[in-house]
């Protein structure tokens, strides 16, 4: 009778055993493969340790090309980089010039306007003020200081946005071949109420309020390609 009572409680605690084992090993594979698991924190790793290897790389190149000016050429140092790093391509052959990690498709922009600047960019990005990037028009002008230092805004996409230039602000627009479109919400593209510059080719679709186009207000200035000035009375 004894040992039919001992061989039940080993039998229920083989079975209570295989139990815990099942929940222990269910826990530990969830451990490594669940969304916050071993492995994938592994894998989050290592993409970020190959990141920040293919930028520092970037800034190798970029200290290897320098010549006993202190100055960079963006041809030779686009093929330096597409030839010793991994991955890398290049787009443009002049300054800014964009480089893209074709695994991880993260892009760079390398700078050299009396500054050496590496910007992670965001396709996002319309707008920029040398190496500072935007993702409206609007932040630009409002990044614009009153000392009229660093005052040219590069656009770098077709954009659809109403704006407004202050009494205060003197900006250099540089559409870079690129078209400004006013919203939907607003009667006009460009309310400018300081001194704008248009530079490079460009197009810009005012917008019409009857028989008035509003790109200016009264008394402001506009200037077309760094030609000649035109002083706005009224409206028009």
């Amino acid at each position: 009778m004894n040992n039919k009572k001992a061989k039940g409680i080993t039998l229920i605690a083989l079975v209570v055993t295989i139990i815990i084992l099942l929940l222990l090993a269910g826990i530990s594979v969830q451990m490594l493969t669940g969304n916050n698991g071993i492995l994938t924190r592994a894998e989050e790793a290592k993409i970020v340790y190959e990141e920040s290897e293919f930028k520092t790389q970037l800034e190798l190149e970029i200290l290897g090309n320098h010549d006993e000016k202190m100055q960079m050429n963006a041809v030779e140092l686009k093929t330096n980089i597409e030839a010793h790093i991994k991955n890398a391509s290049v787009e443009g052959n002049e300054f800014p010039l964009k480089v893209k990690n074709t695994k991880t498709n993260k892009v760079y922009m390398i700078h050299d306007e009396n500054e050496i600047a590496i910007v992670e960019y965001n396709e996002e990005y319309v707008a920029r003020i040398k190496s500072r990037y935007y993702k409206t028009l609007k932040e630009a002008i409002a990044d614009v200081p009153t000392d009229n230092s660093q005052n040219q805004i590069i656009i770098l996409k077709d954009i659809i946005e109403s704006v407004s230039i202050s009494a205060n602000k003197n900006i250099i627009l540089d559409l870079n071949s690129k078209t400004i479109t006013g919203s939907n919400e607003q009667d006009y593209t460009i309310l400018n109420e300081g001194n704008l510059t248009i530079k490079r080719k460009w197009k810009i679709d005012w917008k019409y309020n009857g028989n008035k186009l509003y790109f200016h207000r009264i008394s402001s200035y506009i200037r077309w390609d760094l030609r000649s000035y035109f002083k706005c009375d009224k409206n028009r």
